[in-house]
């Protein structure tokens, strides 16, 4: 589900990575999935928000410095054009941050009552 939900976002996640985070993520649901990818999407604009500085890439666009980096004190509110501005790709830090903020809605007692079910009742009930 993982590696689907981001097969058109622009990311630096290796094969391993979705491996990882795959075991971190046991008793999520679908939804909680979604929300997991969601979370983790939008890590760059949060960082491009609470950014103090910025640098120039080679490219000519301004990115989001990270903390310790060295940049030209700025606010994203700076620039007139969003097109001056590159928040890069996913990260796999961007998933760590996302994993520490959402939680599984499903427990596991909860899945053996549905396995319990399913078998009881078949997947159909």
């Amino acid at each position: 589900m993982l590696v689907r939900g981001m097969k058109d976002t622009p990311h630096e996640l290796k094969p391993e990575d979705f491996d990882e985070f795959a075991k971190y993520t046991e008793h999520y649901s679908g939804s909680d999935i979604s929300i997991l990818i969601r979370d983790a999407v939008y890590e760059p604009v949060r960082r491009l928000q609470l950014a103090k500085k910025f640098r120039k890439l080679q490219n000519g666009k301004w990115t989001p410095c990270r903390e310790g980096e060295e940049g030209e004190p700025k606010s994203w509110l700076d620039f007139k054009n969003q097109s001056e501005l590159d928040i890069g790709h996913i990260t796999k830090e961007d998933f760590i941050t996302a994993l520490k903020r959402t939680k599984p809605s499903v427990d596991g007692t909860q899945l053996k009552e549905y396995e319990e079910f399913t078998k009881t009742f078949g997947q159909d009930g």
